[in-house]
């Protein structure tokens, strides 16, 4: 079971992406995420029920603020960002010379890696909610 919902808030300059899944089998996960209009993380909430586990994440620009609830026992850390953070940004003017793409009137905004999935992994044949490549990608 997946579930997900994208919102764009242009009034307040934000995205907020909002989504259920199982994973593993039987454990299930919600996740709230608020990022602004340029991808950068603002702030993440995850909840793990059958874990009886939260984490709330506050994003500033050069610090994070992560707040765990682990079975009514609260603990909270503050760290600065890490310059690999995944999603603490990428160098979007080198992917941009890179590939050419001001040249085409385009500008990156986010990248993903992308790969194959491991002959062990238990859940490479589960049911997969997936867009058409046509709408994802423009080829450059």
């Amino acid at each position: 079971m997946m579930e997900d919902v994208t919102t764009i808030d242009t009034v307040n300059k934000r995205v907020i992406f909002a989504w259920s899944c199982q994973l593993p089998i039987g454990s299930f996960s919600i996740d709230t995420s608020v990022t602004d209009l340029l991808l950068k993380p603002l702030r993440i909430h995850e909840i793990y029920e059958q874990r009886k586990v939260s984490f709330y994440m506050y994003f500033g620009d050069n610090m994070v603020n992560v707040k765990t609830i682990r079975n009514g026992a609260i603990s909270e850390k503050n760290s600065p960002m890490q310059s690999g953070y995944p999603m603490g940004g990428f160098e979007q003017d080198q992917y941009n010379d890179i590939l050419k793409l001001h040249e085409k009137g385009l500008n990156a905004v986010v990248i993903a890696a992308i790969g194959y999935r491991a002959k062990e992994d238990l859940y490479q044949f589960a049911k997969k909610g997936r867009k058409p490549a046509a709408v994802l990608f423009e080829q450059i």
